[in-house]
């Protein structure tokens, strides 16, 4: 494990919540975490994973999924909440095999010496206004309502 290798070992799907997060620092297992609000069950977790962390003296690294402008800018928020966080990672807010098309505007980037970086978003909320045409046009519908011999629901996609 971290004895074989002088570098630093960072653990990101095996920390999916606090417990996790406590068991790897138990047997030594990481000198970094990845979080992710929506590997960690949210905000809170994600909180608390980073509490853990810090009492421990683990760095931590927020990182996103790829979800819409939404998810974004929580994570943007939280990693600028996060005294210890040393790092953060932001993909874009859409990627293929997913979104059609972002349903968030308001996200806004600025230059810093050469490199483009995303702000963190300023206004109500998470600072992202919601493009209702896109929640629209991407929206899927699933009856739930027919039910199969057993009595069950039957799931169907539409």
């Amino acid at each position: 494990m971290r004895e074989g290798t002088d570098l630093p070992v960072a653990l990101d799907e095996s920390v999916r919540g606090p417990a996790d997060a406590a068991a790897a620092i138990r047997v030594g297992a990481a000198d970094l975490f990845v979080i992710k609000l929506m590997k960690s069950g949210g905000i809170t977790a994600a909180r608390e994973i980073a509490a853990i962390a810090e009492r421990a003296g683990i760095g931590i690294l927020v990182g996103n999924m790829g979800e819409s402008s939404l998810g974004l800018a929580a994570h943007l928020h939280l990693a600028a909440v996060l005294g210890g966080a040393t790092r953060c990672d932001a993909d874009v807010p859409w990627r293929p095999g997913g979104l059609a098309r972002d349903i968030g505007r308001g996200l806004a980037t600025e230059r810093h010496e050469g490199v483009s970086v995303v702000v963190v978003p300023r206004g109500p909320g998470l600072g992202i206004e919601i493009d209702d045409e896109a929640v629209v046009a991407q929206r899927a519908t699933r009856p739930w309502h027919e039910r199969t011999a057993a009595g069950s629901p039957a799931r169907q996609e539409g």
